[in-house]
């Protein structure tokens, strides 16, 4: 994994875990794996994913079982409210960079069906 140099490492890990949530690569109430195994995966210490996976538990994404390890929630609104805090993070980036770029929000609007229009082609 290339991580920014602008964010920590532990926070670029709850997306990458987000992300894995949101498009059911993880299933709701599914193992996920172990610190270890992930950090391995993803080539950083365990101490940062440790971090990372703390914090999810904190905001119930995931939780823990004594001896058996980590889950998935089974919570699927919960989720949905992370895909929804995501969007907005993102389209609100969007709207900004595209306002300081000097765009209307047509076209903005119009970029986005355009673009739109062309990913289908492909």
């Amino acid at each position: 994994m290339n991580f920014e140099e602008n964010q920590p490492i532990y926070k670029q890990i709850i997306h990458l875990v987000s992300l894995k949530l949101i498009q059911k690569e993880w299933k709701l109430g599914g193992r996920i794996p172990s610190v270890r195994d992930m950090a391995l995966q993803i080539r950083v210490n365990p101490n940062t994913v440790q971090r990372a996976y703390s914090e999810m538990e904190r905001d119930g994404l995931i939780f823990s079982t004594r001896g058996t390890g980590r889950f998935v929630t089974e919570d699927a609104d919960l989720i949905e409210k992370l895909k929804v805090e995501i969007t907005q993070t993102i389209s609100g980036r969007f709207y900004s960079e595209m306002k300081h770029l000097g765009w209307t929000t047509e076209e903005m609007v119009e970029w986005v069906q355009k673009f739109h229009q062309e990913g289908e082609k492909e």
